[in-house]
């Protein structure tokens, strides 16, 4: 598995599939838990973590403080989002 590790500024400059399956149960749940512990040592330690995700050319990383998230989006520095069913991990 190739992952390319891009900074947090080129986000929004990439790319995503339209149609792109949704996450299964299983997989939403334990990204909602790691998503709870990396926006905790975020804000509060100013720690930051890996996301691992997919855009319409494969896989990508980047290293970042995760500020909030919902059933959907995860929000970090700058107004940037990223929707959820496009990650594969969070690396704490």
């Amino acid at each position: 598995m190739i992952v390319e590790l891009i900074e947090k500024e080129s986000l929004n400059q990439l790319k995503f599939p339209k149609f792109y399956p949704e996450l299964s149960p299983d997989k939403k749940i334990l990204l909602l838990e790691k998503l709870k512990k990396a926006v905790v040592i975020g804000n509060s330690d100013k720690v930051k973590c890996s996301i691992v995700f997919n855009d319409s050319e494969g896989l990508k990383q980047i290293n970042t403080t995760i500020w909030e998230y919902d059933e959907e989006f995860i929000s970090l520095k700058s107004g940037m989002t990223l929707n959820l069913k496009y990650i594969e991990d969070i690396i704490l």
